[in-house]
């Protein structure tokens, strides 16, 4: 059996992996925008990640996250990752990652990029989940969730908090996650409210009854 430290520059190397934005693995939607005049100038880094190490034996592990950004910069690079991993008997881990972002005013370029890892080593009986899921919207104008569309979402986060950590089979622990998601893309499509950019301009003309001679 591979000796327990090993899992150390094992697990950096998956991190180091995390962080780099130009791989891309699991479910993602990603878009490219063309040119708009209301953009506000700037560039907006935005990273959600979720990292479950399970280390001793018997243990089950679980880390979930459910953000949510708006951006009205010209330009927007959205990251989300996953990793799980276990390195001892009768353990698990899952990680669960769901990013959401909410690009106002015609940004000029938006790159998304989608990252799971789940790793066992030198284990028996062990079992690692990573799932990571990402939305991003673009919209022309200013955009807000409705209220009710809130609370939708933080029921989807109690509810993926609980499915971390439960003991349920990995199958349906993605099932379920894969429901959760559609819970929250539903989200999307139904309690997003837009505000279009109006652009008003006014021409006028008087003028007076010429005089009589």
């Amino acid at each position: 059996m591979t000796p327990r430290t090993a899992w150390r520059p094992v697990l950096a190397a998956l991190l180091a992996v995390a962080a780099a934005p130009a791989l891309s693995a699991g479910p993602a939607s990603a878009a490219r925008t063309g040119p708009a005049s209301a953009a506000t100038t700037g560039h907006r880094l935005v990273d959600d990640r979720r990292v479950v190490q399970a280390t001793q034996d018997g243990s089950a592990l679980g880390a979930s996250r459910l953000g949510v950004h708006r951006t009205r910069t010209t330009g927007v690079d959205a990251t989300n990752a996953a990793v799980a991993y276990a390195s001892c008997d009768g353990c698990r881990a899952v990680a669960l990652s769901f990013q959401v972002v909410i690009a106002e005013r015609g940004p000029l370029d938006v790159a998304a990029d989608n990252l799971a890892l789940a790793v066992t080593e030198g284990c028996t009986g062990c079992e690692s989940l990573a799932l990571a899921y990402q939305v991003v919207v673009t919209s022309p104008g200013r955009a807000h969730i409705s209220d009710r569309g809130h609370r939708r979402l933080e029921s989807v986060r109690h509810r993926l908090r609980s499915l971390a950590h439960s003991r349920k089979p990995l199958t349906q622990v993605r099932s379920e996650a894969s429901a959760l998601m559609g819970v929250v893309a539903k989200v999307m499509t139904e309690e997003l409210r837009t505000r279009p950019t109006v652009h008003a301009k006014e021409r006028w003309e008087r003028k007076e009854p010429a005089q009589r001679r």
